[in-house]
């Protein structure tokens, strides 16, 4: 994951009913223990997950209906078991109201304070062992307190490096015990502000910071009233200590900021222990209790958390920077933290490799990752050890793909389809889902998926998204990746004068309208103005359109709004029939070619500043030419089909040159319908033709690239959680057998920290 990114991957979890249309939200319900009808959300109000060993759990609960222990495994696996062995509600509080924040662990238990008993009685807690978690034991003495909410208005914590429980009830009582201990010991009450206020215990929280080694007391207010006082916060920094009154929390126009269990987080900055609070739907920071908070993001365009109330209890995922929330709506979502601002690389005299700021957001620009991790799950699938067999310079066969039920083989496929993959060049690679994406258009419109963990060819659904256009046979290059939020974007010619913006939102398989009209004028007066380049600019984290001449930023948040288009500035390359490619080795995008510009080329920096590159020595032809990298050296690189011949541009960008002229049985394919994807975690280029998938290892070495022709090997499973889309009936993985003599490549390292993370989620970010 890159520093800042948010990645959904419900697609990579299953829970039972999911492959029958259950919902995640539905999954969460609690229902009445009668089995009569109603519901409701089972996390709400809460912001506590325990994580163990790859694990997340929680408990479920509300109101009167049932409560539930919520598991999902290392490998993605949700599971619940309703109304748990020694769980039993008393008559009177059946369910106990909400969770709120009574879940805690030390090195062997999950613990939870139910809330069901008499108010003298709560205080004691039900606990579960966490490497095999199911049934519950009730431990430890109660408060003895009358004071103590009827409906569990209290917030629990541990405290390992204390090693002391700690709990904060109403009336601003805060107590502590030792796991051994027979009673609660009663601290020092909250003390009141210069108004005479202080905070209750209803819906509040306690929160270790092991940085800054304090424990935070924050939220609460009484029952049934509205929020009042809580923008009040204390801490401990004794284990018997007092608590201390701080600052008022206050926002970046200096206006109180309340905080409320259901639509508030407090998160701690593993590492430096500063705080992020989310509100709604904006995430705050500040480096101490004490201090304003700032805007850390703004969350109200991509809502990672879906569009209702921000249920996402959460767990910070051990020796890492990488948050683990669980939505009640959008299921698994993690979250790497953005970079400190002493962690932001330093510039060095003439070090022109360090961009100073994103042009359009104006935030510090971050280095492009030369060396990606790869995923344990996609090292062993047949792509995968076919990736590890194949030398530089040397093109093979990807053996065994499956393709839908009817189809033989790739061609017979694309024969239905009608050449749907001519008159453009690019597949875009989707690390997460570990999947190829293509729409394409001729005489029928498609969708198509390769996965490469399954090594299998899906179609996926068109069903509200772009129609056939009218007239118009071809994609063109009119599509484009956000591999961060998982949008699939197309630019759609609805109309001789309207374009619209589409996406496919992969998590949730399905189409939705980003722009419709795009506002961008003039729209689509001609084709000269519509069929032109889209792609995803991940250093300036926009879409990046191309038309007459000049070069746009489009904001994801606001495709529709004028304010969402940045102007870049002129640049050589047109756009009507150009083709465009973001690298993701040097993190930079380069533009080529087209009718009215077909020997022109400019690259698009990481900051968005726009330069001339070489001039192309050939006339660029969308029909003709495919323009790629290679994710090893970051070169650029282009594919002649009617000549074979592979030409690439030089690290300074000043001269191409022809590097190899390929064999006529490696790319082959009649009408050059040939599309690529680079592979940064594999280290090698993803070839489509009519004829097959194949993968290159780029060389620059001048010979003759042949094929290595495989042998089938025994199948490797993919991993559990992997969810495929439209799956066909048989997978079949295989290896190659011996490959030509050749130089030793770059193979990658298997991943062993959170810069990416495997579909294997958190066992296999886990630092060790």
């Amino acid at each position: 994951m890159a520093p800042g990114e948010w990645r959904n991957l419900a697609h990579l979890t299953t829970w039972p009913g999911k492959d029958e249309g259950v919902s995640f939200k539905s999954f969460q319900y609690v229902v009445p223990i009668d089995g009569e009808s109603g519901g409701a959300d089972g996390m709400g109000w809460t912001q506590q997950l325990v994580e163990h060993d790859g694990k997340l759990m929680m408990i479920l609960s509300r109101s009167q209906f049932e409560r539930a222990l919520m598991v999902m495994e290392a490998d993605g696996r949700f599971w619940r078991i309703n109304q748990p062995e020694g769980f039993d509600s008393n008559a009177g509080h059946p369910g106990g109201r909400r969770p709120f924040n009574r879940l805690t662990k030390d090195d062997d238990y999950l613990y939870f304070a139910p809330s069901d008993s008499p108010r003298t009685e709560m205080g004691w807690f039900i606990r579960t062992p966490l490497d095999n978690p199911g049934v519950f034991e009730r431990v430890g003495p109660s408060f003895g307190d009358t004071q103590v909410d009827g409906v569990g208005s209290f917030a629990i914590t541990y405290v390992q490096e204390w090693g002391r429980f700690y709990a904060y009830t109403p009336g601003g009582k805060i107590w502590s015990r030792a796991p051994e201990d027979n009673e609660w010991h009663l601290h020092e009450r909250l003390p009141r502000n210069d108004d005479g206020r202080r905070l209750s215990g209803y819906a509040g929280l306690l929160l270790w910071n092991s940085v800054k080694r304090e424990l935070a007391i924050v939220g609460g207010q009484n029952f049934g009233s509205r929020l009042r006082t809580s923008y009040m916060q204390y801490r401990m920094t004794e284990p018997f200590g007092a608590p201390e009154l701080m600052a008022d929390r206050v926002g970046p126009d200096g206006e109180r900021m309340l905080w409320g269990s259901g639509s508030s987080k407090l998160i701690v900055d593993p590492r430096d222990g500063s705080y992020l609070f989310l509100k709604s739907n904006v995430l705050y920071r500040a480096p101490d209790l004490a201090s304003p908070y700032t805007v850390y993001e703004d969350l109200t365009g991509s809502l990672p958390f879906g569009r209702y109330e921000p249920y996402c209890p959460f767990a910070l995922v051990p020796g890492t920077d990488v948050i683990a929330f669980i939505s009640h709506t959008q299921g698994l979502v993690l979250h790497r933290l953005k970079p400190l601002v002493a962690e932001a690389p330093a510039r060095k005299p003439g070090d022109e490799a360090v961009e100073s700021e994103n042009k359009v957001t104006g935030q510090p620009m971050p280095q492009p990752a030369r060396d990606l991790p790869i995923a344990p799950a996609l090292a062993q699938s047949a792509i995968g050890q076919l990736a590890a067999s194949t030398q530089p310079g040397e093109v093979a066969e990807i053996p065994g793909v499956a393709f839908p039920p009817g189809h033989a083989n790739f061609r017979a496929w694309f024969t239905q389809s009608s050449q749907a993959d001519v008159w453009g060049d690019v597949a875009h690679w989707h690390p997460d889902t570990a999947s190829i994406y293509f729409q394409g258009l001729n005489q029928s419109n498609v969708f198509f998926r390769y996965d490469a963990l399954r090594n299998e060819w899906s179609e996926l659904p068109l069903e509200g998204g772009p129609v056939k256009e009218t007239n118009y046979y071809h994609v063109y290059n009119k599509i484009a990746l956000d591999p961060k939020r998982g949008h699939y974007y197309r630019l759609w010619l609805r109309g001789s004068r309207q374009n619209a913006l589409l996406r496919y939102v992969i998590a949730q398989r399905r189409w939705e309208f980003a722009a419709d009209p795009m506002p961008l004028a003039p729209v689509g007066s001609s084709s000269a103005l519509s069929f032109v380049p889209l792609e995803w600019h991940s250093g300036l984290d926009r879409l990046v359109m191309v038309r007459n001449r000049r070069a746009w930023a489009i904001d994801p948040a606001r495709p529709d709004a004028l304010d969402g288009y940045t102007d870049l500035g002129p640049i050589e390359v047109h756009g009507y029939h150009s083709t465009s490619r973001y690298n993701v080795t040097r993190g930079d995008m380069l533009v080529a070619g087209g009718t009215y510009s077909p020997r022109k080329a400019s690259l698009i920096a990481a900051d968005g500043s726009i330069a001339p590159v070489a001039d192309l020595p050939f006339d660029h032809r969308i029909s003709n030419d495919n323009l790629l990298y290679d994710p090893v050296s970051g070169a650029y690189l282009i594919y002649r089909a009617p000549s074979r011949e592979l030409w690439e541009l030089s690290a300074d960008l000043t001269e191409w040159s022809m590097v190899r002229v390929f064999d006529q049985e490696v790319w082959r394919g009649r009408y050059a319908g040939v599309r690529t994807a680079p592979i940064p975690e594999l280290g090698a280029i993803f070839i489509q033709t009519e004829h097959g998938a194949r993968l290159y290892k780029h060389s620059s070495n001048g010979t003759d690239a042949t094929i290595a022709r495989p042998t089938p090997p025994k199948a490797v499973p993919p991993p559990i959680g992997h969810q495929p889309e439209n799956p066909s009936p048989s997978v079949r993985a295989s290896r190659l057998s011996q490959p030509v003599e050749a130089p030793s490549g770059i193979r990658p390292e298997p991943a062993a920290h959170a810069r990416d993370l495997s579909p294997a989620m958190i066992r296999a970010i886990r630092n060790r």
